[in-house]
């Protein structure tokens, strides 16, 4: 079981009972269940460089996916550091798939693949904008990239710009079938397009 919500504090709770502990509690004494630090990929000491918000994510989503844990990290550039997940795709030259949380206004989680950011707080319903319906949406989306049902995109320039982003697999087949669609990448590498591997030169800007 796992010492959660660490503060400035130094605050810890059982994720089992949710109870408050001591830090150096090796078996919650309230319900018994034995605490192992070191089978995590973020220590206590890397998690106490980020906000509460990043920290209540990371144990959400590697409690749902315990697999995920061994791709997070901290990352910090220019703002306050935070917990980004990183998952490579297992085919080379596509895009990993990163799941972030950042205390920002809203506190939001954000998922990134290829172009695309995928901010869970922008015109959404306010049931979606809550922790528990952020953890659930970045869930879906990053499932359906794994099932590559969203592929990330650039399509062909227009009069001022490219547009890119992350698109269904019918809004793939309509661009392609309209000859508007200029690279591709999905997660297995089926939908990658051109199949001349010229896409594999695509690697757009952090934005």
């Amino acid at each position: 079981m796992d010492k959660n919500n660490i503060g400035d504090g130094e605050e810890f709770c059982c994720s089992d009972c949710g109870k408050e502990i001591k830090p150096e509690d090796e078996i919650c004494p309230h319900c018994g269940a034995t605490f192992d630090d070191t089978s995590r990929k973020l220590s206590v000491d890397d998690l106490r460089l980020v906000n509460q918000f990043s920290r209540d994510f990371y144990f959400e989503i590697t409690r749902r996916h315990p697999e995920w844990d061994n791709y997070a990290k901290i990352e910090s550039w220019g703002v306050e550091p935070f917990v980004t997940i990183e998952i490579p795709s297992p085919v080379p030259g596509v895009f990993p798939v990163e799941i972030s949380a950042q205390e920002d206004v809203p506190e939001e989680i954000t998922i990134r693949f290829g172009p695309a950011d995928c901010h869970l707080c922008w015109r959404t319903t306010p049931e979606r904008k809550t922790f528990n319906g952020q953890i659930n949406t970045a869930e879906e989306i990053t499932l359906k990239i794994f099932n590559e049902e969203l592929i990330a995109i650039q399509k062909k320039p227009g009069l001022f710009f490219v547009t890119e982003g992350i698109v269904s697999q019918d809004d793939y087949k309509k661009m392609l079938d309209k000859g508007k669609l200029r690279r591709a990448v999905s997660w297995k590498g089926t939908f990658n397009y051109p199949k001349d591997g010229t896409h594999l030169d695509w690697n757009p800007p952090r934005k």
